[in-house]
């Protein structure tokens, strides 16, 4: 057995069964395929939530502090030209301990939504 197939039996699985509990209890209940959907979208929400709410957190942190070196990385963009500029930039972001990587944390919420898709995708098409 692969990690990846471990990972799923051990996390991916239970979810994907409780997710086929509460839709097949709401479809028995309102009897719309459509309608059903709306349980499960909203136990994914609430189950999501914690993670949601970290990545809003990791999202502030890091906008603040893009905007607090805002200003001393605009005086280096305005005042230097080509490999200057980005030596300089490099090592101002290294002072501040900032790595440009980190603008990536905007889309982390995204990026939670993703295994979820996916595998709606995969079972659609089967």
């Amino acid at each position: 057995m692969s990690f990846f197939q471990a990972l799923y039996f051990m996390i991916i699985g239970p979810l994907e069964l409780l997710f086929e509990v509460i839709y097949q209890i709401s479809y028995k209940a309102i009897g719309n395929v459509g309608l059903a959907i709306i349980p499960v979208s909203l136990a994914i929400n609430f189950l999501c939530l914690p993670l949601y709410l970290r990545a809003d957190h990791i999202q502030s942190e890091a906008r603040d502090k893009e905007e607090k070196m805002k200003p001393m990385s605009t005086h280096i963009k305005k005042n230097f030209k080509g490999d200057e500029r980005y030596m300089m930039l490099q090592a101002y972001y290294r002072i501040e301990g900032y790595k440009p990587i980190h603008s990536l944390r905007s889309s982390f919420s995204l990026l939670l939504q993703i295994p979820f898709l996916w595998r709606h995708i995969i079972f659609c098409r089967i």
